[in-house]
Order: structure tokens, then sequence, then C-alpha cells
């Protein structure tokens, strides 16, 4: 019986696969150069999309793989697309986490204690509110028009983490002073919490809520990114995460995440974080390793914050110490 031949789709944004290298894993089709095309592999390491031949392509079974999907748009360098970034694969990645915290996300130093380490903090903030406003009580408050109790207990969820700068943790409590802007935003904040997941209808109310904050002149902005989303994160980790612009920026940008980042407060933008911390959610899942199994987003996004970290240059470092020799000083 004769075998049939699939013509391959040429076209920018189909999924391929390279028989001949199927540990590049699957590739995006990114560009044309005359009868070749450019593709980018989501297992293969580097910036540089490769030059291949259709003939040496078949067509993938699977038309959409999340990495790949999501690709930031690539650039043309000396005639080739590139990606915006290096990036880190996900075994790059995870190989990176473990270095820093070899028992995964059951390291001691990674739980850590009070202040240090990267839950015990994140996780207390989240029992404090679950005391203050969890059960239905942040809604009961707003229905009884009880603002100045919600608002208290708001900011004593928030403490003194260092998620959110000093001058930001201030202006929130000056922006909270006022009634008509502490109302509608503990409503919102209801509604988010109160929702099963993260969605467009209830979290673009927050967003405008917190947008509106007005404080008197000098004081800087109060509509910022980590205003937005810490109190969403802290109360539901489960569904929501923290967007800090610099760390989450550099993040995406190490997995080649097109996050489409705006500093304006804008549901895309946070959707976007959402589903990025979903993508490595299932990824680490997939691994089937229960020290690598996360319990929520703080753990998800511990793990992709820290591919800021470049991998190659801590591996050196790490290598580096091995290597190194006790003076051993003998008795003579």
């Amino acid at each position: 019986m004769a075998s049939v031949v699939v013509e391959l789709d040429t076209s920018i944004g189909t999924v391929v696969d390279n028989p001949l290298k199927p540990d590049w894993g699957p590739g995006r089709i990114v560009g044309t150069k005359g009868k070749n095309v450019w593709v980018v592999f989501r297992d293969h390491p580097g910036r540089e999309a490769k030059l291949m031949t259709p003939d040496g392509l078949r067509p993938a079974e699977l038309q959409h793989d999340p990495i790949l999907d999501n690709l930031p748009e690539p650039k043309m360098e000396k005639g080739r697309p590139v990606l915006p970034a290096e990036r880190n694969l996900f075994g790059e990645t995870v190989r990176l986490f473990l270095m820093r915290y070899p028992d995964g996300f059951v390291d001691a130093r990674y739980l850590g204690k009070g202040k240090v380490g990267e839950r015990a903090s994140k996780w207390a903030a989240h029992e404090r509110f679950q005391e203050g406003l969890g059960e239905g009580e942040l809604r009961r408050l707003v229905d009884a028009d009880e603002v100045k109790k919600g608002v208290t207990q708001v900011l004593k969820v928030i403490g003194t983490m260092n998620l959110i700068s000093r001058v930001e943790r201030l202006g929130l409590a000056e922006a909270l002073k006022k009634k008509d802007a502490a109302r509608p935003f503990l409503s919102a904040l209801a509604d988010v919490v109160e929702a099963p997941e993260a969605g467009k209808a209830t979290f673009s109310v927050l967003l405008d809520s917190v947008a509106s904050f007005t404080v008197a002149d000098p004081a800087p902005p109060v509509a910022t990114w980590p205003v937005a989303t810490i109190l969403p994160f802290l109360a539901r980790p489960d569904a929501h995460v923290f967007l800090k612009p610099t760390v989450s920026q550099k993040a995406a940008q190490g997995l080649s995440f097109d996050l489409k980042y705006n500093a304006s407060l804008n549901w895309k933008t946070y959707e976007r974080c959402i589903l990025l911390a979903s993508i490595y959610k299932q990824k680490l899942v997939e691994l089937d390793d229960p020290n690598l199994a996360p319990r929520d987003l703080i753990d998800v996004q511990a793990f992709i914050w820290n591919t800021r970290s470049n991998w190659k240059k801590t591996a050196a470092r790490g290598l580096a110490r091995k290597k190194k020799k006790k003076v051993v000083v003998k008795e003579l």
C-alpha cells in the first residue's frame, strides 16, 4: 500500500515536526525564504530561527502548542528571524530552580520563615486575609457600609510586605482614606475574590477602581500594577498572580512569552500573566515530581520569576564553587 504524502502548509504559524531531530520538539514557522522556511523549535535552545527545507519537515499532529503559540514576534537580524532575547527552555528553567532550591517547592529555603524565603510571608498574608476578610466577611463589610473597618483589614493583610514599595503602600493607605474611593474598591475586590476564576468582567472593575485613586501632590501615583494585583493574589493564590512590572517582564522575556505588557491598568496584560502561569503550572504538574508539584500560583510564580537569573552564569558559578579545593594544613 502506497504511503500518503501530506503536503506541508508553509504559511507562518504552521506547527511542524523534524523527523530527524525529534528532541527539538515541535517548531513554528515564523518566516519564509524562497521555497524554504524559518522555524523556531520549542525544545532547541537559542534565539535564531532555523532555515529548513519543507521536504525535511512534516505537519505536527497538534497545530497548537502553548509555548509556541505565545512566542514574541521575531525581528530580523542579518537576514534571519531571531527572538528578542535569549530564552530559557523549560528543562533549563527546572534545573535553575533546583540549583537554588534542591528540594523544589518543599525546600526549607524556599518555604522560608517570617520575611525570609519565597512562600512563608505570602502564605501568612493569605491567612491574614482569611482571618479578617474571608468566609464572606469582606462582602458583609461592604454591604453594611463598614468601609473603614474593611480598609483597616486590607492594610493589615498587606502589612509591611516587600511585594509593593513603601511609597505604594503609603499611597494606597492615603487613597483609601476617601470613602468614595474605598467603597467601590472594596466592592470590586469582593467580586474578584468571590469569582471562581480570574475573569474580565470582575477584574476590569477592580482595575478601574484603582485607576481612579487620587492622592495629593507631590505623592507618587497609586494606580500601579502592584497595587492593583497584590490583594487578589494574596486572597486567592489559587486563581490570581501578582504583577510586578520589571520582574514580570524580565521573567516573561526569559521564557520567550509575549506578555503584551502595558503600564496602564488593563485586562489584556493581566490575562496574559494568568495564561503564562497556567502554562507553566501545567508543565510542572506533567513532571509528576512531588517536589515540583505546585500548590498554587505562589509556587508557580516563584518558579517563573526565577528565570530572571541567567541559568548558564549561575550554573558556571556553581560548578566553580564545587571545583574549589579545601586547603589542608599538614602537621610537620
